[in-house]
């Protein structure tokens, strides 16, 4: 399990954005959505992600509140892009569920859908 935990902590550090609003424009944003834990279970969760750039993957911290009325805190990735219409995707670690964590949930950047082709 240690293993998974370090993968997805390298992960996020890597391909994650800077925590700050970068020179883009783009700045952090919020996620609440959906979440299930394997070994936690489902739950909500709320979590703050580095930047609203649409794909990419977004560095991301939350807290997760499970059905089982435990409560969890996590870090690791969101994803979107631009034809999601506003859904995202998370991948994470809940250090204090220890598992592996997958969501999906809406972002504070809107409901952004394709643009329609050019003619």
């Amino acid at each position: 399990m240690n293993f998974i935990k370090t993968g997805i902590l390298a992960a996020t550090l890597a391909m994650g954005q800077p925590l700050t609003a970068s020179a883009g424009g783009y700045e952090p944003g919020a996620f609440i959505g959906l979440v299930w834990n394997f070994g936690g279970g489902a739950g909500v969760t709320a979590k703050a992600y580095s930047s609203n750039q649409p794909g990419a993957a977004n560095v991301a911290a939350g807290v997760t509140y499970y059905f089982n009325g435990s409560w969890g805190a996590d870090i690791g990735i969101v994803y979107y892009d631009l034809c999601s219409g506003g859904l995202g995707f998370s991948l994470g670690y809940d250090f204090l569920q220890s598992g592996v964590q997958v969501g999906v949930g809406t972002l504070s950047n809107g409901f952004t859908f394709c643009p329609p082709p050019p003619h």
